[in-house]
């Protein structure tokens, strides 16, 4: 009886404790964005600029619908967040690879590193290792970037890799989360591209 009383007890506490915590966690905004979801203390960055290895950069904007790019008119832009160290990653390169070239003047890839402190001789070796042929960020901005588009397209928060996200002139179109066959992902951009 007294066994019985207490498992009673340690359950009506931890019930009382999972009811008080889904309350004060509901979310009253229905409208969720890159914007309302990040962290209060971070700064609500609107533009990045991307960095490569070869010091190049390219500027992309948050918008309303989506990430739009001056430097990027009328392609698709699809955004890959990788690490080197990462087997899905490597094994989604070639197909990357040959996507860049088979629509290199309708598609740029910008793929976007989440490796704090990678040497950058490593990383020059790892793209000529892999023959990559798209942009490649190694900027200080890139997790604030994957934050903001990780909220946009509500994939989970600890950032799963690799997490592809396809626009087109500013509007979000798909995203992929873990590597996808080359097939699906051409079959987007020719729909992207209207082809």
């Amino acid at each position: 009886m007294r066994v019985t009383k207490k498992i009673f007890i340690l359950f009506l506490t931890f019930f009382l404790i999972i009811m008080s915590g889904c309350s004060k966690h509901e979310n009253k905004n229905k409208d969720i964005s890159a914007d309302n979801i990040v962290d209060k203390k971070e700064p609500k960055e609107k533009i990045f600029i991307l960095n490569s290895v070869n010091d190049g950069n390219i500027s992309l904007k948050l918008t309303q619908n989506g990430i739009e790019s001056k430097d990027l008119k009328d392609k698709v832009l699809m955004l890959n967040f990788f690490a080197t160290w990462c087997p899905p990653c490597k094994a989604e390169i070639p197909h990357l690879v040959n996507l860049q070239n088979k629509y290199k003047d309708k598609l740029q890839i910008v793929a976007v590193l989440l490796e704090e402190n990678k040497d950058i001789n490593k990383l020059k070796s790892f793209i000529n290792e892999y023959k990559i042929n798209y942009f490649v960020s190694i900027s200080e901005k890139n997790f604030a970037l994957a934050k903001k588009v990780y909220a946009m397209v509500h994939a989970p928060r600890n950032m799963p890799i690799p997490l592809s996200v396809m626009f087109k002139d500013g509007k979000y179109i798909i995203h992929y989360l873990g590597a996808v066959p080359e097939e699906m992902i051409e079959t987007d951009i020719k729909n992207a591209l209207g082809d």
